[in-house]
């Protein structure tokens, strides 16, 4: 499982996992009425979600729709984890 901070030009920043020469949007895959939204809002997020939170990306991984899914080249990856601004 490869995770990526990622933008794209139009919006903010999202987490994703790289499949191949794609990246899933974890909230778009998810949903808002999805639970385990909540885990995608960033990676601090994601890695304090611990295991409830990998195994749902691993779950979207197979079931991502087409809208949420970009290509590598149109995206743009930044710093995995941003700094605190505490």
């Amino acid at each position: 499982m490869k995770l990526v901070t990622f933008t794209r030009s139009n919006g903010g920043r999202r987490l994703g996992l790289i499949d191949g020469e794609q990246v899933v949007d974890l909230q778009a895959a998810a949903g808002e009425a999805d639970p385990a939204w909540r885990y995608f809002a960033d990676m601090n997020s994601f890695i304090l979600s611990g295991f409830a939170g990998r195994d749902a990306a691993a779950a979207l991984l197979a079931s991502a729709p087409a809208e949420a899914r970009h290509a590598v080249a149109d995206v743009t990856q930044l710093a995995p984890i941003l700094p605190s601004t505490n």
